[in-house]
């Protein structure tokens, strides 16, 4: 990958946005990725486990993490 922005504008969340590939995540961005959507009995807990995930990493970017690792 090539940054298309300096490091301090690019969020972690959007690095996981970008690199997930699980089908849970799928189901929680989009209801139509999932047939049983509607019907679902975790879909509410994972749209609200989903969103405290992303608002841990959503004020940190990838200077910051950069800056950690040093």
């Amino acid at each position: 990958f090539v940054l298309s922005r300096p490091p301090e504008k690019v969020s972690i969340t959007e690095v996981i946005n970008t690199l997930s590939r699980n089908k849970v995540l799928d189901c929680v961005k989009s209801a139509s990725a999932c047939k049983r959507s509607k019907e679902c009995a975790v879909k509410d807990l994972l749209e609200e486990a989903y969103i405290k995930f992303q608002s841990v990493f959503e004020d940190k970017n990838l200077a910051n993490i950069i800056k950690r690792g040093k």
